[in-house]
């Protein structure tokens, strides 16, 4: 089954929503905030693009979940921490006390922000995770083919009118569309308060986070359109008319499961790796390799919406933490249910931790209801997850690995032909790529270690060498890749398939 040309509007539209429930708020909310800054901008008069505007309003909270562990180290629900500094003036320690500690600001049934730790870590961290969330951003946005207008604004997400941003760029120095969307965030996200509150808080931070003409703007159109915001974003035709063509598809949304596979270190390079094995294994099988590769590179997008305190727990989980990982599953369905002609990736995504003998999830579905794809799949995630480190466990060995997967399918929890095939084509989908960017085999190594999120003590140890040289090692690496923090690092490493 070929898959359907998309527009990639969708697709970005998807990963939108992605990355609003990776930031705790509510499916749509990047949207609204594009919608009322296309509004802003067309009453006001601004010469501004719309095509840029729906595009940098999309993409610029993309990188947001790069940093999750980071965020989580102050109470473990990153989403919350996210959700509470999207509405914040970072410059103002006051404001930080208000939106942090009210409560206010954060999902209902977020864990607690540990203030004090905040208080005591948060400045000195907030350089490298601001940047690293533009930096992500930006590469994402390169891979989907945004030119250079796009990048500009994009990357300029996090700058302050007053130059306190991560980049230092002042005043008209940010791009137009930049300025006018971060104004439009802050009246949009304070929607729950009054006309004069809102007012009040916007005019309060122009002149420091925000262009004063522009606030002054954004107040001016201030009412809530009715209704989705997606027939404004769809009506603007340069951004609605770009397709791209089935064979073009699988791409794509590999790149949205790299982004995915950011949540935490130990997933990175997981969503390619499985992609890679199961789509051995399908043309191995007589399968659609090309479908079951988009599929296993999405398959678990919906990470981004579970709080990494439960993905980063050593011990078992409670039942309602079981639960609360589990509905990765379901976050995953709703974002790629923004993509018409998905259908046949999302049953995949479905099922691809159903259980032969009805031991999975979400469905616990048997055997007769799961298609030859699926369990493909299955197995090919079992695989590929057993050769990770994960919180509760060291990697496996390779030999470990596969005598997991066939205990498996003797217990009838996987396809015995599914594991044999997936056993099978183990040494083709692990061979190692040619390496990219004149890097060598050692930077491929470090790299891999780095992308993981060892620190230098520890890839020496891995490397058998100096951590002085590891420091040497990542300056050489991150200036051939075109680089500057992990996150970035991490996602070129990933899209390379140096590490999974």
């Amino acid at each position: 089954m070929a898959l359907e040309a998309i527009r990639l509007l969708d697709l970005v539209a998807a990963l939108s929503v992605g990355t609003d429930l990776g930031n705790g708020q509510p499916p749509g909310t990047a949207m609204r905030i594009t919608r009322r800054a296309l509004r802003v901008a067309r009453e006001a008069g601004l010469a501004v693009d719309d095509a840029e505007v729906v595009w940098t309003g999309l993409l610029r909270f993309a990188g947001c979940v790069s940093t999750s562990v980071e965020e989580a180290s102050f109470g473990g629900d990153d989403l919350a921490l996210r959700s509470a500094l999207l509405s914040t003036n970072l410059g103002d320690p006051g404001d930080l006390v208000v939106h942090l500690g009210s409560g206010r600001y954060v999902p209902p049934g977020s864990g607690p922000i540990d203030l004090a730790e905040f208080a005591r870590r948060g400045p000195e961290l907030a350089p490298s995770v601001l940047a690293a969330h533009c930096e992500v951003a930006l590469s994402l946005s390169r891979r989907l083919g945004m030119d250079p207008a796009v990048l500009a604004s994009v990357g300029a997400y996090h700058e302050r009118w007053d130059g306190g941003g991560p980049m230092g760029a002042r005043g008209e120095q940010i791009p137009l569309v930049s300025r006018l969307l971060a104004v439009c965030q802050g009246v949009e996200l304070h929607g729950h308060l009054d006309a004069g509150e809102r007012g009040a808080l916007i005019r309060a931070r122009a002149g420091s986070m925000y262009d004063p003409a522009l606030a002054e703007c954004a107040l001016a159109f201030d009412d809530t359109a009715p209704g989705s915001p997606w027939s404004t974003l769809e009506s603007v035709a340069a951004v609605a008319a770009r397709t791209v063509s089935g064979a073009q598809t699988a791409p794509l949304f590999e790149a949205l499961g790299d982004w995915a596979d950011l949540k935490a270190p130990f997933f990175a390079g997981h969503s390619r790796s499985v992609a890679r094995v199961a789509a051995v294994v399908a043309r191995s099988e007589g399968e659609d390799a090309t479908l079951l590769r988009a599929a296993a590179a999405v398959h678990d997008i919906g990470r981004v919406g579970v709080p990494n305190g439960i993905w980063e727990r050593p011990g078992p989980l409670d039942a309602s933490e079981r639960q609360r990982m589990r509905s990765h599953v379901a976050v995953g369905l709703d974002v790629l249910g923004w993509i018409p002609g998905s259908a046949p990736i999302r049953r995949l995504v479905a099922t691809h931790h159903e259980r032969l003998n009805g031991t999975g999830y979400p469905a616990a579905f048997e055997g007769a209801a799961l298609p030859r794809a699926a369990k493909i799949l299955a197995a090919a995630d079992a695989w590929v997850s057993c050769l990770q480190s994960r919180p509760h466990r060291p990697a496996m060995t390779r030999d470990e690995a596969a005598a997991t997967l066939s205990a498996g399918a003797r217990e009838g929890a996987l396809d015995a032909r599914a594991v044999a095939a997936v056993l099978d084509a183990e040494g083709i989908a692990s061979a190692r790529p040619a390496l990219p960017a004149g890097l060598t085999e050692r930077e491929a190594d470090v790299l891999a270690l780095v992308a993981r999120g060892l620190t230098n003590k520890e890839v020496g140890e891995r490397a058998a060498i100096s951590p002085r040289t590891v420091q040497q090692h990542t300056l050489s690496i991150y200036r051939k890749i075109g680089v500057g923090t992990r996150a970035a690092a991490t996602l070129f490493a990933a899209e390379h398939g140096l590490v999974g």
